[in-house]
């Protein structure tokens, strides 16, 4: 996963279908999500995936609305899809991701 920070955020979600995850390097689920996703990310060819470390972007996070992480969002074309928040199963990420990609 690509990490990116809040000046490439647009470039990010204008992909055809963009998952990005929301994270904090302190968050030990988050590092469980890391692991999963690193995982699912060689399954879903047409998602790129992306990740934005909330204490470094803390402008975007609150202009987001992010109050809790993990939180993931996916996009496709810049269009708001799916809020995902807090860590989930590897099967019900793969049940989401199905869905879209």
């Amino acid at each position: 996963m690509q990490l990116v920070n809040h000046n490439e955020y647009q470039e990010v979600i204008s992909k055809d279908l963009a998952l990005v995850v929301f994270f904090a390097q302190w968050c030990e689920p988050c590092k469980i999500l890391d692991e999963m996703l690193s995982k699912l990310e060689n399954q879903y060819d047409n998602i790129d995936f992306f990740m934005i470390d909330c204490d470094e972007n803390k402008d975007l996070v609150r202009e987001l609305r992010i109050i809790s992480v993990p939180t993931i969002h996916i996009y496709k074309k810049t269009e708001l899809l799916k809020v995902i928040e807090g860590l989930q199963t590897e099967g019900a990420l793969k049940g989401t991701l199905n869905l879209y990609g």
